[in-house]
């Protein structure tokens, strides 16, 4: 493989609202939960006209685990695994393509975090305990009977500012507040979400009921009146599926 592949991680700055300052957490959930940032890379120098796969690999930074005591982490017990030990990785659902593809576009990954064993969805992590993300390339060729095995070495990209500590609920408040004020997806946005759809239902509700109490005083439903519910009516369902959603 070309040895003067380069990558970046695009969204650096993302990471650097926590290191080296702060110890990123990331919330594991059975069902999985969302990694967040999620990274993203800016590859160059790799050849035009070979194929590659990437993957993302969450690598143990230590080998202890770790307690938030006094506002700070702390390791705690004896070591229990290597330093480096891999957990599974997760190839990039595009699979295999051109180097000149690679190149030419960033990549996203977006990675669902499990305290459960890993699946083709999920990857399985130890709660409290530290990683940082690792980009595995692969070159592989097609072989005749259409099957792709790997050429050469695989390259291997660490990535110190990605480091984190998986937990199953956030420790540190300045950690938390990050999260809430980045995340679309965080546990506070959505409830935010909730109390608006909440309002916009109420004023809806109250509404239709003006229309029904208007027309009833004059005894007519007005064509513009009609049309006005038949709107709002339409709007409910699809307000309450969404404020449904969020729970």
């Amino acid at each position: 493989m070309h040895s003067a592949v380069q990558v970046t991680l695009a969204n650096r700055e993302d990471y650097l609202q926590f290191y080296p300052m702060l110890l990123n957490e990331q919330c594991l959930k059975s069902t999985g939960r969302q990694l967040h940032p999620a990274p993203r890379f800016v590859f160059s120098n790799l050849e035009p006209n070979s194929e590659y796969t990437m993957s993302a690999q969450f690598r143990k930074t230590s080998g202890y685990q770790w307690q938030y005591c006094d506002n700070e982490w702390r390791p705690v017990g004896s070591k229990e695994s290597p330093v480096n030990e891999k957990a599974p990785e997760i190839q990039h659902p595009d699979g295999a393509r051109f180097g000149a593809r690679w190149n030419q576009n960033d990549t996203s990954f977006t990675i669902r975090l499990t305290n459960k064993s890993s699946t083709a969805e999920l990857v399985g992590l130890t709660s409290l305990c530290k990683y940082m993300i690792v980009l595995v390339i692969r070159q592989i060729i097609r072989q005749p009977d259409g099957q792709y095995a790997e050429h050469g070495d695989a390259l291997e990209f660490l990535f110190p500012e990605t480091e984190f500590i998986a937990v199953s609920r956030y420790y540190d408040p300045r950690v938390s507040d990050i999260k809430s004020a980045t995340n679309k997806f965080s546990s506070r946005n959505a409830k935010k979400k909730r109390i608006a759809t909440g309002t916009t239902l109420t004023i809806l509700l109250i509404t239709i009921i003006t229309i029904l109490t208007t027309a009833s005083r004059h005894r007519v439903f007005p064509s513009t009146h009609l049309c006005l519910i038949s709107i709002l009516i339409i709007a409910i369902p699809g307000t309450i599926n969404i404020n449904i959603l969020h729970f």
